[in-house]
C-alpha cells in the first residue's frame, strides 16, 4: 500500500516513514465536522485540557508528564491555540479610555499609544517567548526537584497558555468607555496570572513548605516579566 504523504509502500494501519495513516478519509463536510466535535471532546483534546488546567492544573500537567497524554492536548500545541486566539483578541484593547480628558501631554498620550500598538502587534510573540524564560528561572529556583528544564518547559507552556485563557475572560473589561472599569480588567489580569502560576506550582511541584513555593512562583513571574517586556 502507498503512503499518500511520502509515497513509500508499506503494510498494516500505519506508514513505517512517516507514521501517517494509509487510508485517508477524503476532505468533506462531515469530516470537518467530525474533526471539530472531536476537538471538543470532554474526555480528551482541547477543551478536556482547558477544563483539566481551570480546575487542576498541577495534577492534569503532572499526568502529561508522567505519561498520560493520550488525553490532554500538547503542551506547545495549546500554548499556539491560546495565543492565536489572545493575539486576535488583543486587537479589541485600546488604552484611549486611560485618557478620559484627563491626560494634555501629547508625548505621554504617544508613548501609550505606542504601547498599544506593541502589545497587538507582538503579542503572540511576547508570550510564546516568555515560555523559555518561566522555565529557565523555574528550573533555577527549583532545582531541588530534580526536574529537567523539558519539563518545566512543559509546565511553563501549559501556564503561559491558560493565562491567555484569563486575558480572555476579562476582555469585556477591556471593551468598557468607563475608567475604572478598565482599570479593574487591566489590574485583574495581573492578579489572576500571578495567583494562576503560584497555584499551578504548588500543586505540580506539591512541596512540603507552600508559602515559599509561592513565593518563588512569584519572584519566576515577576523575572520573567521583567526580562520579556522590559528587557
Amino acid at each position: 500500500m502507498e503512503c499518500k504523504n511520502c509515497q513509500k509502500e508499506g503494510e498494516g494501519d500505519y506508514c513505517s516513514h512517516c507514521g501517517q495513516r494509509f487510508q485517508i478519509s477524503p476532505i468533506s463536510l462531515k469530516a470537518v465536522v467530525q474533526d471539530f466535535f472531536q476537538a471538543l471532546n470532554l474526555e480528551r483534546g482541547f477543551l478536556h485540557t482547558l477544563i483539566e488546567l481551570s480546575k487542576s492544573p498541577g495534577k492534569a500537567i503532572r499526568e502529561y508528564v508522567a505519561g498520560k497524554r493520550i488525553i490532554y492536548m500538547s503542551p506547545l500545541r495549546y500554548l499556539f491555540f491560546m495565543v492565536a486566539i489572545g493575539a486576535l483578541a488583543s486587537y479589541f484593547v485600546s488604552f484611549d479610555v486611560m485618557f478620559d480628558g484627563e491626560v494634555d501631554d501629547q508625548q505621554t498620550i504617544n508613548s501609550f499609544k505606542e504601547a498599544e500598538n506593541i502589545i497587538k502587534e507582538y503579542f503572540s510573540l511576547i508570550s510564546i517567548i516568555s515560555v523559555p524564560f518561566y522555565a529557565l528561572f523555574s528550573w533555577l529556583f527549583f532545582l531541588k526537584h530534580k526536574q529537567n528544564f523539558a519539563k518545566h518547559l512543559v509546565v511553563n507552556a501549559y501556564v503561559t497558555a491558560h493565562n491567555n485563557l484569563i486575558f480572555l475572560m476579562l476582555l469585556p473589561f477591556y471593551m468598557q468607555t468607563n475608567k475604572t472599569i478598565y482599570l479593574i480588567g487591566n489590574y485583574g489580569i495581573l492578579v489572576l496570572s500571578t495567583i494562576y502560576i503560584i497555584w499551578v506550582y504548588i500543586q505540580y511541584f506539591n512541596p512540603k513548605y507552600k508559602l515559599l513555593t509561592g513565593f518563588k512562583a512569584l519572584l519566576v513571574y515577576l523575572l520573567t516579566s521583567v526580562v520579556t517586556q522590559f528587557g
